[in-house]
């Protein structure tokens, strides 16, 4: 099974498969030129997820006895796949970013010099930030230290995508419905674009007008919509087809 794909070059796909043979979730690429699948990273029985690609390092959280890591380790590294998350953390190239008590939504998207990513810590899903440096140091930081929470409202937020000028397009969930809602980190504000029974993975355009998102009614199958960010114009591009989790390929 392939989860949780995302893109930050021309011709490579960053994503999430699950390893039948080693009962494990493992980082893969796949270039699209070559139509290959590269293993990066995995390790057994752990849950590995949300790859993210920045300034030559990949970033991934690691859910393990109750707590949750964010890593970054050179992407130009050996592939590799590590018996326990012991051995993980003791490689010379593992960089051990944050630690979080608790668990981890599987989503860290990056921009801008920042980790966006989901946390239960405060007892329901929020959306905290993270300033990264250019080259990453083992600090361990706790999310109390290091970290800002940047969702405000009630409800539950998952799958954070930030944009350049530092909006986070994010799924909300509250009062029984799942909602597509743009924060905006500038002047702190939050507007519902929409609403369905079911919403999540929305992807910025690279240009920032756009948003891809899964959606799906009740008793319907999942499928992908493009919406304007001002929420006037939206259009679905799989009615016929059951898919979810859209990316962007960008042209760059």
């Amino acid at each position: 099974a392939i989860l949780l794909p995302s893109s930050k070059a021309n011709n490579t796909i960053y994503l999430t498969k699950f390893c039948t043979k080693k009962r494990g979730f493992a980082i893969f690429s796949y270039d699209r030129a070559t139509k290959h699948f590269f293993k990066i990273l995995g390790i057994t029985s752990t849950c590995v997820f949300a790859p993210a690609l920045y300034n030559g390092y990949l970033y991934v959280s690691v859910a393990s006895k109750g707590t949750t890591g964010i890593y970054a380790l050179p992407h130009a590294g050996e592939h590799k796949h590590y018996a326990d998350v012991d051995e993980f953390e003791r490689h010379e190239k593992t960089k051990t970013i944050i630690r979080i008590p608790g668990k981890i939504a599987t989503s860290i998207n990056i921009n801008n010099k920042m980790a966006i990513f989901c946390s239960n810590i405060n007892g329901r899903p929020a959306i905290f930030s993270y300033p990264l440096p250019s080259q990453p140091n083992s600090s361990s930081s706790s999310i109390s230290s290091a970290s800002k929470q940047v969702s405000s409202g009630n409800g539950s937020y998952y799958d954070p995508c930030l944009f350049e000028d530092q909006k986070i397009a994010a799924v909300k969930n509250e009062d029984g419905k799942f909602h597509l809602v743009i924060i905006d980190l500038k002047d702190n504000t939050e507007r519902v674009l929409l609403s369905k029974y079911f919403v999540s993975k929305p992807s910025w355009s690279p240009c920032g007008n756009w948003i891809a998102v899964s959606v799906r009614e009740k008793g319907e199958n999942d499928h992908i919509i493009l919406i304007h960010k001002s929420g006037k114009y939206q259009r679905n591009i799989t009615s016929n087809m059951p898919l979810k989790n859209p990316v962007w390929i960008s042209k760059e």
